[in-house]
């Protein structure tokens, strides 16, 4: 159980087994999930309450993604079989889509709801459109691992970081057009870059290269600003902002920053807690709809 206290300002929600958030389209719900736990939670945001404990069925498979789609009262837990689909905000289950020959890793989803791609272990990438789980193209297996999977807001585009062949060599960032899944560009970037993100206005892209954070237009790949010691974060939904966790800094008094995507400059420390286990993989950190 989630142990829960308030202030006038905020709600503190003491969940251990915390990995991914997701909030409504009126940001009233909170998803927290977790890969490997057998049941995901739903937050009443005004109050700070559980509004309930879902059970995942048993034939799901580890949660790569927790999303809940703009505009829309559904939540899409993403797991290596499939979609599991629930209701917003009772939880009931609405269905599942499963990936009847893909064993995903990693997985995305478009804000809009429309597309998801999957990429299973042998570096295939697969398209479905997300509401009816049929199969709409697949990509040619990548000749490296795929680190990260990104989907543009509006569901036009598909980014990817795969990794080098060697481990002094440049990673890559390609970008495809979706649906039609035809190779847009190819660029080196570090050997140490693990992922991208969209912002939600479509137009930049944030890339993790080892401890920072580089902000990118997305059709050029012109680097705009960089975000130095930081951890993956988040966009405000205007896009004018990237709020971000300290990379360095387990077990210690972390802030959290809010970065000016058009310079790089911290304009504001939102808050302060205590970590006591945190890595850039485990931490996640989500903005509500109206920021």
């Amino acid at each position: 159980k989630s142990e829960i206290t308030s202030t006038p300002s905020a709600h503190r929600i003491k969940d251990p087994y915390s990995q991914w958030l997701a909030f409504s389209s009126d940001g009233q719900t909170l998803a927290s999930d977790h890969s490997e736990r057998r049941t995901f939670t739903l937050i009443d945001t005004t109050t700070g309450r559980v509004r309930s404990e879902v059970t995942k069925p048993s034939s799901m498979g580890k949660t790569l993604l927790t999303a809940i789609p703009a505009n829309q009262s559904m939540l899409y837990v993403v797991h290596s079989r499939g979609v599991e689909l629930f209701r917003l905000p009772s939880g009931e289950r609405l269905g599942g889509i499963p990936f009847s020959d893909t064993e995903a890793k990693l997985a995305a989803i478009a804000d809009n709801g429309r597309y998801l791609a999957a990429a299973a272990a042998d570096g295939a990438v697969t398209l479905f459109d997300a509401t009816t789980g049929d199969r709409i193209g697949q990509l040619e297996k990548q000749p490296q691992p795929i680190r990260s999977l990104a989907i543009a807001p509006d569901g036009s585009e598909l980014a990817m970081i795969v990794s080098a062949e060697q481990k002094q060599d440049p990673a890559l960032l390609k970008q495809f057009a979706l649906p039609e899944l035809k190779e847009l560009s190819c660029r080196s970037v570090d050997p140490r870059t693990w992922t991208v993100q969209y912002a939600p206005n479509g137009k930049l892209l944030a890339v993790q290269e080892d401890d920072n954070i580089l902000i990118r237009e997305r059709k050029t790949g012109r680097r705009l600003a960089i975000l130095r010691d930081v951890a993956v974060g988040q966009f405000t939904h205007d896009s004018r902002f990237y709020a971000a966790e300290p990379y360095r800094s387990r077990g210690k008094e972390k802030p959290i920053q809010l970065f000016s995507t058009a310079n790089g400059q911290a304009v504001h420390e939102l808050r302060k807690h205590n970590s006591t286990n945190y890595s850039p993989q485990q931490g996640r950190l989500t903005i509500s709809p109206d920021g």
